[in-house]
This record gives C-alpha cells, structure tokens and sequence, in this order.
C-alpha cells in the first residue's frame, strides 16, 4: 500500500506550496473521477490538496467571454 498525504488547503498560497512540494500532487475539488481512478489503480497521487475551504473558490460566473473562478 502507498503513502498519501492529505491537505486540507485553506488559501492558494498553500495549495501553491502543496503543489510544488508533491511530485504527484492532485487537487481534489468535487465533482470530478480522481477518487474512483484511485480506487481502480488507474492513479496514484502522492498528495491530494482539498480545495473545499478557500473563500472565494465556491463560486463560478460566466461574463459575456469570461469565465470566473
């Protein structure tokens, strides 16, 4: 069995850093097939970053063009 390491990032800063410092680092957001690719053995990450609780991150909007996070 593997190590995995979970952070649960409360600002970009930190998901930044996750990042850089995880070789196979993955961000988990909802909504998305990283957990049963996992369960499959299709992937591996080393580190999952939980984007969950950064302010500012819970909202999408579409402007004319843009897409906002």
């Amino acid at each position: 069995m593997t190590s995995l390491d979970y952070v649960k990032a409360s600002s970009l800063l930190q998901v930044s850093l996750a990042l850089s410092e995880g070789e196979h680092a993955r961000v988990l957001a909802g909504g998305q097939s990283l957990i049963p690719a996992m369960r499959l053995g299709l992937t591996a990450p080393s580190t999952l970053i939980d984007l969950q609780d950064i302010a500012g991150l819970q909202d999408i909007f579409i402007v004319g063009d843009n897409l906002s996070i």
